[in-house]
């Protein structure tokens, strides 16, 4: 048994791409803060004298190192009827005073009330800061040299996403009751009292797409089987209501489609050290080549 390219079979629900040739409405320059340096347009600088796809990107200050005591922000915003995973990508150039000066990514799922950094959220991140690398006030960023483009991938879960509607624990929802749900992305450039002579942030081609991450089964039979992961022992459980004990297999797939465990001859307890908290994909295949999935939520670690 092999493990199956997922993503090509998901759904995808929403889908923005600015690569600033055009206006964009989804995203919008804070012009409420004084000296809000992003602009767009073509780069004019040392090492920033280009867009990654030409001919216009997004730039704290296209002509200028950015000055001394500034906040920067723009944010995009993604509509959505309906919530799945979501991947985030862009590519970039930075060049800050490391350790003072910065750029990180926050989102809110309740119109803005409330911001949260990505790289707490414990998902997936390619080419991201960690929650060790530092600014000033201790908030994580990018800071340093990028020294060149990068290409810089972030996933979400569709159980963080607020559902206004929905009065769930916590503030998250399922993606209930058919109303339109509003994520906020928001891109931060902050710099300390130093002038450092440095010439700050360029960001092209930002891509967010909201997937169904349970579009990619084509059977379905899930009154076959219960499961549920147990956080109390930190196994998932499995029931098999119609067929013999260890007569299916599972197959685990965390939200970007890759597969994570393989457990031929399943038993009704699956032990996960392996997994991080986070949402999963569990597959389970009988010997009837029947097909049961469902999403499991892994949590407490």
């Amino acid at each position: 048994m092999s493990s199956e390219n997922l993503f090509s079979q998901i759904k995808i629900l929403t889908e923005i791409e600015i690569d600033f040739t055009d206006p964009d409405s989804n995203l919008t320059i804070d012009t409420t803060l004084n000296y809000n340096i992003w602009e767009i347009g073509q780069p004019n600088k040392l090492l920033f004298d280009s867009a990654f796809s030409n001919p216009f990107a997004i730039c704290t200050d296209l002509n200028s190192n950015y000055p001394a005591s500034n906040i920067s922000t723009f944010q995009i915003m993604v509509v959505s009827e309906l919530f799945g995973s979501g991947i985030l990508e862009f590519v970039h150039k930075y060049e800050t005073d490391p350790g003072n000066s910065g750029g990180y990514i926050e989102r809110s799922y309740d119109q803005g009330r409330t911001w949260s950094n990505l790289v707490l959220d414990e998902n997936m991140q390619e080419n991201f800061y960690t929650v060790s690398d530092l600014i000033d006030d201790n908030i994580p960023a990018f800071s340093g040299s990028s020294n060149g483009w990068q290409k810089v991938t972030c996933y979400f879960s569709w159980y963080m996403l607020l559902k206004k509607s929905n009065p769930w624990p916590d503030g998250w929802g399922l993606g209930m009751n058919g109303d339109q749900d509003t994520l906020l992305v928001r891109f931060n450039f902050k710099s300390n009292e130093l002038a450092a002579e440095k010439q700050g942030w360029l960001i092209d081609d930002i891509k967010i797409q909201i997937r169904d991450v349970g579009g990619f089964t084509d059977q379905y039979y899930q009154n076959d089987y219960s499961c549920f992961f147990q956080p109390e022992s930190q196994n998932i459980i499995v029931h098999s209501h119609n067929q013999p004990e260890m007569d299916y297999s599972v197959l685990i797939f965390d939200i970007t489609g890759r597969q994570r465990m393989l457990i031929p001859n399943s038993p009704k307890i699956i032990n996960t050290p392996s997994l991080e908290n986070g949402l999963y994909i569990i597959r389970i295949e009988n010997v009837d080549d029947e097909i049961n999935t469902y999403k499991i939520l892994i949590y407490c670690r």
